[in-house]
């Protein structure tokens, strides 16, 4: 996981009107989950995240894994001809799954193991953190009062940060009605463990002037991939839960660190997604020159990343920067409880997780990628976004198109 890096309006449908109500009631759903849910949940062997049964207006959460090959496209970090890229992917959905079983925090018990040897822990570290999702579920009906399809997340994880560990994160995001399609980027994001028991270490990124601009661009394609595969199980008569019951009109594309870099490069150049978020990633030289015109959201932590003032200054569609003041390059993953509800002996300023309490820096993450998700994918209204910030750490720029507006 990332350590002390060196880096210092699309047209919309009209939706329902449950739309504004949710997102009005966003704060106030985030609160309920994070001041009593993880005290009697428990965020670690008793499991953690967002628990729906609590909460009317939420799903109940399922969780499955895909692994796709894409056969027109050589592994770029192997030197076997035949090799071709793999991207495992782990879904997060709405579900019909009350009073089944909670899934462990890592599906695979391997990949636990491998990532906690990779951070100097034991083995067994991970082995009963659970999240409140169930493995393989059906996917959920619509709410009554909406029949539209669900809208579509693709996620991207940091630079040697396992995707598991935005699992909260994103299982919030599904309880709320997304289905979300979390990656994992081989070679990069962990040691990976595909499903005929091989593993695909982590390598250290080559000194190369362009390598991480390279590196970006590969994870790009994976999520353009990753999508394309995604169109394909909504098809009437894939066989996949999905099938008919995904908005594919309706697709955001976001990530952290290294991830919110790619979904930045993905929304640039694939028409496909039609809202962008970054949480504290420094762009690539392609994107930093030529930055997307899609609605786009920056969450920050009080890194200095000189990559991001001249990126969202140059913004030409509809943009939000969000700044949290004591938050870390981490507090947009699960890293904060993780390591406080496991006791981890890991230092929180070497592990940048910032000074902010780890319930806090969920509740704001999750009130505004929900906001803006709900506004540009649901056609909720985004007044939220231009009202007083409800948190006092928070600094809100509104960029692009807005510079002029409201």
């Amino acid at each position: 996981m990332t350590h002390r890096p060196s880096h210092s309006r699309i047209g919309r449908r009209d939706r329902r009107a449950m739309w504004p109500a949710l997102l009005a009631s966003t704060l106030t759903l985030v609160t309920s989950f994070t001041s009593s849910g993880c005290d009697s949940d428990g965020c670690g062997p008793g499991g953690c995240g967002p628990d729906a049964s609590d909460e009317p207006s939420r799903f109940v959460v399922g969780t499955a894994a895909y692994e796709w090959v894409d056969e027109a496209r050589p592994e770029p970090f192997t030197e076997a001809a035949d090799d071709h890229r793999i991207v495992p992917v782990r879904a997060w959905y709405p579900a019909d799954a009350t009073g089944a079983e909670r899934a462990p925090y890592f599906l695979g018990a391997l990949q636990a193991e491998l990532t906690a040897a990779s951070i100097g822990l034991p083995p067994d570290t991970f082995a009963s953190l659970q999240v409140s999702a169930s493995i393989d579920a059906p996917l959920a009906a619509s709410l009554p009062d909406d029949s539209s399809p669900f809208p579509v997340l693709i996620f991207s994880p940091g630079m040697s940060t396992p995707p598991e560990f935005y699992s909260y994160q994103l299982a919030d995001l599904a309880s709320r009605g997304y289905v979300v399609f979390a990656l994992g980027h081989p070679y990069a994001t962990g040691n990976i463990v595909f499903s005929d028991g091989s593993v695909a270490p982590e390598l250290p990124e080559m000194p190369a002037d362009d390598a991480r601009d390279r590196s970006i661009a590969t994870w790009s394609l994976d999520q353009r991939f990753v999508l394309s595969r995604v169109q394909e199980l909504a098809l009437p008569g894939s066989g996949d839960r999905m099938a008919g019951r995904i908005d594919l009109a309706q697709v955001g594309v976001f990530g952290h660190s290294r991830g919110g870099a790619a979904a930045a490069q993905s929304c640039l150049e694939d028409a496909r997604f039609a809202a962008c978020a970054d949480l504290d990633g420094s762009v690539s030289t392609v994107v930093l020159e030529t930055p997307p015109s899609r609605p786009f959201l920056l969450m920050r932590s009080e890194l200095n990343d000189v990559t991001l003032d001249p990126f969202f200054a140059r913004l030409a569609g509809p943009a939000h920067q969000i700044r949290i003041a004591g938050a870390g390059h981490n507090s947009f993953s699960d890293l904060p409880r993780v390591v406080r509800d496991l006791q981890l002996p890991l230092d929180p300023e070497d592990m940048l997780l910032g000074s902010l309490a780890a319930e806090r820096t969920f509740e704001i993450n999750a009130a505004y990628l929900d906001a803006f998700f709900s506004a540009e994918l649901r056609a909720a209204s985004d007044d939220w976004f231009f009202e007083p910030p409800p948190f006092e750490e928070v600094e809100v720029t509104h960029g692009g198109s807005f510079t002029t507006g409201r």
